[in-house]
């Protein structure tokens, strides 16, 4: 009646599309702490460059995640 819950089940290493999706969080979380410390050694400039590439790619990355979604749900 209930889901067994196990290590396996909650991260399922193995399907790609999980791995995708913990790629894309590592990426994010990466950028973020880079940008902190480029800020933090005086290098805002550097830093700045990264979040102007962040805010063009990480929306579409975003957008082409759920399309990616629907698509291979077979639900449009």
């Amino acid at each position: 009646m209930f889901p067994v819950i196990t290590p396996h089940h909650l991260f399922p290493v193995q399907d790609a599309d999980f791995a995708l999706l913990m790629t894309g969080v590592g990426a994010i979380t990466f950028a973020a702490f880079i940008e902190r410390g480029l800020v933090m050694m005086g290098m805002a400039d550097v830093a700045e460059k990264i979040a102007g590439c962040g805010r063009i790619v990480f929306p579409v990355v975003v957008y082409g995640a759920v399309l990616w979604l629907f698509f291979g749900l077979g639900g449009l």
